[in-house]
């Protein structure tokens, strides 16, 4: 009740408060409808005057742009510290071997949990994409439990590739 009366429009991830315990504040009158009014007017009033509500859409929202447009902002954001050797970038004439070490090689995380999750249309993941980039190049992948065979592979092959990774959520 008092997140609500302070202004909270909306609780994520869980609805604790807002849901059951909301609506009986206001049935027993310690919160006016019109507070409730107010935050609904403050949440959806972009999405009203757009007109969203009159014709609701069921097209996805997963477009080609939209992926183009994600893939360039992350390439622009990546910063190489060092090229040692000229390794980068991996090219089909000088790369016979790759070795990715981590499961997120062949399950990438497209976002986290909660409200950041979502289903994209379209995913590739870092192995598929390198054997896109590399036809004829033979990629092993470990999923880096076992150490032993992870630090054989980084021996014996031409590219290392570390995958690691973190999965978080609202509230963890």
């Amino acid at each position: 009740e008092r997140a609500a009366l302070a202004g909270l429009d909306l609780e994520m991830p869980t609805g604790d408060y807002f849901d059951a315990a909301l609506a009986d504040a206001v049935r027993a009158g310690r919160i006016a409808e019109a507070v409730l009014d107010d935050k609904l007017v403050r949440r959806y009033r972009t999405t009203m005057r757009l007109g969203a509500f009159r014709a609701p859409t069921t097209r996805a929202i997963d477009y080609d742009e939209h992926r183009q447009a994600a893939a360039a902002a992350a390439a622009e954001g990546m910063v190489l510290l060092e090229n040692l050797w000229g390794v980068l970038p991996l090219r089909a004439d000088n790369v016979a071997s790759v070795a990715v070490i981590g499961r997120r090689g062949v399950a990438p995380v497209t976002g986290g949990g909660g409200s950041s999750h979502v289903t994209p249309d379209a995913v590739v993941s870092l192995v598929d994409a390198l054997r896109v980039r590399l036809p004829f190049a033979l990629i092993d992948v470990y999923d880096g439990d076992d150490r032993v065979a992870a630090r054989q592979a980084a021996t014996t092959h031409d590219v290392v590739i570390v995958m690691v990774g973190d999965e978080q959520t609202e509230g963890v």
